[in-house]
């Protein structure tokens, strides 16, 4: 049995203690419901469509039958609202994890990024609103010292972020 969430809109203003969300809830590739929760700490309700109130206990009953779900050094039985908050979590990291990304790949743009990957924040050096490119054709021997000290300086675990160092190296 295929569970999954389409039309997801999740308000990350409203999520305190919770994700804030509402979704449609299909199941093999039909759907049979929709879910939401508020972001305050409540359950998340998941509803049948007009005539899938059975198939949605078949479903509630199929998820209770499933293995344990590992967590913080627990195990917590299946359900179908454990499921869903599941998905619903996934996508909200995705979207925190593509939005995080894209401040990282804006910020490559005028300054080296640095820092370990997946940890949530970032270092820079930069030259103001000069881009690198700006700095490196004006100063690359300015340029290629920053590089280095940076390189020089990474923390276990830390990488630079920037793709383009190297062309700018070139110069």
């Amino acid at each position: 049995m295929n569970i999954e969430l389409k039309k997801i809109k999740i308000n990350k203003s409203f999520s305190r203690e919770t994700v804030c969300f509402t979704a449609d809830l299909y199941v093999d590739n039909v759907k049979i419901g929709a879910c939401e929760n508020d972001g305050n700490g409540g359950n998340t309700f998941i509803y049948a469509d007009k005539g899938k109130e059975e198939v949605l206990k078949s479903v509630e009953a199929y998820a209770k039958s499933l293995p344990k779900i590992p967590f913080g050094g627990m195990e917590l039985d299946s359900d179908l609202e454990l499921i869903v908050d599941s998905l619903i979590d996934d996508e909200f990291n995705k979207k925190e994890r593509d939005s995080f990304n894209k401040k990282i790949e804006k910020n490559c743009i005028n300054n080296i990024v640095f820092g370990i990957p997946g940890a949530g924040s970032y270092k820079t050096i930069g030259w103001g609103k000069h881009s690198l490119e700006q700095v490196a054709k004006a100063n690359a021997v300015l340029f290629q010292q920053t590089v280095d000290k940076v390189r020089n300086s990474l923390q276990p675990g830390e990488v630079i972020f920037n793709k383009n160092i190297n062309d700018f190296l070139k110069w």
